[in-house]
């Protein structure tokens, strides 16, 4: 490389390392027009990729040929690797880069043990894990290549296999084990030890996506925080973008589904616009969201986009579940565990929880006891306290389609606990509606009200539309058991006006303010008003009282049983 090229070369080293992109392509092109280098051609090829700009794949391709040519195999075979990393970013298209990684290897083939072997490890581990759901292939390839790494120094390698590992064995559900080493990785690659962007992201990814597997949500909202103020000093937005999903979910699980809406349109629409292949997870998880909020036609939009994933098969299952087609839902849910392996075990726990729903819903009570099973292994070996949640609620499921309630009861009690320790008001408004139903056929009617219209008031809270009339009908029917003053007459003592009357049976329907005033041909100002009134009537306030003056209307009989 001649000076002047070598001048314009470590120009663009130099943007590199300070993530100026931009500046890094210009030195590169002006090396290139001084002289042709497999360096520089690599160089540019980097840039080009963090610009987004697919013709880095040209690029990657002029740096492999060159140093090929030149008799360097081992920079070949890398030139060939991150040409396949930016193929599966850009486009997904998996096969292509499997035969450049291909041609890696057999440049590698016969040569002794060096790093580009750590790299090629390194590769192995992370497309195990992501592409078949291997997690034990994975864990072996990222050992091999944590120790490579150490062997020759390369630390970008053994802290991007700690984490690969690590997420592997919290698939495995070794959880303790893994969480200690993506933990590890984490601190390294946000202290600058690791300084390979691409790593750094993957990292990160890989304890966000851990979290999310174990269901640890607390460690993972620790971590995110961490990881947005971090890439955003590094100038790397699009580092949190790839982790937004995952933070999402955090957000979804802890009840703030208008902070996850907003963080995953973000990400789809950054990630869709720079590595569409990327922004898949972010569908998927919108579409998740918008069925909790009762948005069932958008829902199915978005997963009609990804609906070969495996987890949006999951979500189309929940979804025929909730509209009463259980052998829909349990097609899906056998489908979706059919490509995740036995060792894989954390991943199969949405598909058995669907299955257990689904079969249940379906009357195969035994069928759905297998699942059950296999769900409690698992929890029973992780320890993770919402796994054992999520077997318990499982158990007393199956519990109540045997009419043995005290055991159902004690089951979701349980549930409720770990979900309610756990911050997840969601999940645990969900199992006191199934506590409710053990209850009231125990015999305890009022403490089964109570916990309905306690559930009800975390749907109303959260917006989740479909459970609010869940929740709803169920109190209805609660209400049916104890026989009411005449309906539509309220007690005097109550001091209610036949139109806060009338505006209490229509608030125990579900309507919304707005709704109620078109109903009434009233303002919604003036509907406010009246609310207002009652709620001081009937003593209630807060974000409980829709719930509160809803159970009111149906222990007077206002409202009555569907």
């Amino acid at each position: 490389m001649g000076s002047e090229s070598n001048d314009h070369f470590e120009r663009g080293q130099e943007a590199m390392r300070r993530w100026d992109w931009a500046a890094a392509r210009t030195a590169f092109e002006e090396a290139l027009g001084v002289e042709e280098t497999a360096e520089a051609h690599e160089g540019l090829a980097r840039a080009l990729s963090w610009l987004h700009n697919e013709q880095c794949f040209e690029q990657w391709e002029q740096a492999f040929q060159l140093y090929r040519r030149r008799g360097d195999r081992p920079r070949a075979a890398m030139a060939a690797v991150w040409l396949a990393n930016d193929l599966i970013d850009f486009r997904g298209a998996a096969a292509v880069a499997e035969g450049w990684v291909s041609r890696a290897r057999r440049l590698l083939e016969g040569l002794e043990p060096r790093a580009e072997h750590a790299w090629l490890a390194l590769w192995d581990a992370v497309s195990e894990l992501m592409g078949t759901n291997d997690p034990v292939s994975s864990r072996d390839a990222a050992t091999r290549a944590v120790a490579l790494a150490r062997e020759f120094a390369v630390a970008d390698v053994e802290f991007t296999g700690m984490a690969v590992e690590g997420l592997a064995l919290v698939s495995e559900g070794r959880i303790a084990e893994g969480m200690r080493l993506v933990d590890e990785a984490a601190a390294a690659a946000v202290a600058g030890d690791v300084e390979n962007p691409n790593m750094r992201m993957t990292i990160l990814c890989s304890l966000m996506d851990a979290c999310d597997r174990a269901r640890d949500y607390e460690r993972a909202s620790q971590w995110a925080e961490r990881i947005q103020e971090v890439a955003l000093g590094w100038g790397a937005e699009e580092v949190f973008s790839a982790c937004r999903p995952h933070y999402a979910v955090v957000l979804t699980w802890r009840g703030a589904w208008d902070e996850a809406e907003a963080e995953l349109t973000a990400a789809v629409r950054e990630l869709s616009a720079i590595r569409p292949a990327m922004a898949i997870e972010g569908v998927v998880r919108l579409a998740e969201l918008r069925m909790l909020q009762g948005r069932d036609e958008e829902a199915a939009a978005l997963f009609a986009e990804v609906e070969h994933e495996p987890l949006a098969q999951v979500g189309r299952g929940r979804m025929a579940l909730n509209h009463g087609d259980a052998s829909m839902a349990v097609e899906l849910a056998e489908r979706y565990l059919h490509r995740i392996p036995t060792a894989d075990r954390v991943e199969r726990v949405c598909g058995l929880e669907l299955l257990v729903r689904g079969r249940l819903a379906a009357g195969q009570v035994e069928a759905a006891r297998e699942a059950a099973e296999e769900l409690r292994a698992i929890a029973s070996t992780t320890e993770a306290p919402l796994l054992r949640a999520a077997a318990c609620t499982a158990e007393g499921l199956i519990a109540s389609a045997e009419r043995e309630y005290a055991v159902a009861r004690r089951s979701f009690e349980e549930a409720a606990d770990c979900f309610g320790v756990a911050h997840a008001p969601f999940e645990t408004a969900r199992v006191r509606l199934e506590l409710t139903r053990a209850l009231e056929a125990l015999g305890f009617e009022s403490s089964a009200l109570r916990e309905a219209e306690a559930a009800l008031a975390t749907f109303i809270e959260l917006g989740a539309a479909g459970e609010a009339a869940r929740a709803r009908s169920l109190m209805a029917q609660l209400a049916g058991a104890v026989p009411p003053p005449p309906t539509g007459q309220v007690p005097s003592d109550l001091g209610l006006t036949e139109r806060e009357a009338e505006i209490l049976r229509l608030i125990a329907s579900g309507l919304s303010n707005r709704a109620i005033a078109d109903e009434l041909v009233l303002s919604v100002r003036t509907v406010e008003r009246h609310i207002s009134n009652l709620y001081g009537k009937l003593g209630v306030d807060g974000r409980t009282a829709r719930a509160a003056v809803t159970a009111h209307a149906f222990r007077l009989g206002l409202v009555q049983p569907s």
